[in-house]
């Protein structure tokens, strides 16, 4: 049966097959997104320190920069929500 088959022929069935993946995974990735909604936003994110006070310092001193804390990742896991923040820049 696959004596007959050039490996042309071979080659075409499966680049076929590969762009077929492709397309199927494409369709199923564009019915995700539609499902997806926001639900909150922030501009900048914050932080809770203890007092108004220690966050102030921090600011003063540059250890806490409001605007360079850059949101990698979220990750819900049940109940509650998972934020990555790297320290990609200072403060």
């Amino acid at each position: 049966m696959y004596g007959s088959i050039s490996s042309m022929q071979r080659y075409v069935i499966l680049l076929i097959l590969v762009i077929g993946l492709m397309l199927h995974d494409a369709e199923g990735l564009d019915a995700k997104k539609k499902s997806i909604g926001t639900l909150y936003r922030w501009k900048q994110i914050d932080f809770d320190y203890p007092t108004e006070e220690g966050r102030q310092a921090a600011i003063n001193s540059g250890d806490f920069i409001p605007a360079n804390v850059i949101t990698l990742g979220i990750e819900r896991w049940k109940d509650r929500v998972f934020v990555s923040t790297p320290r990609w820049k200072r403060g």
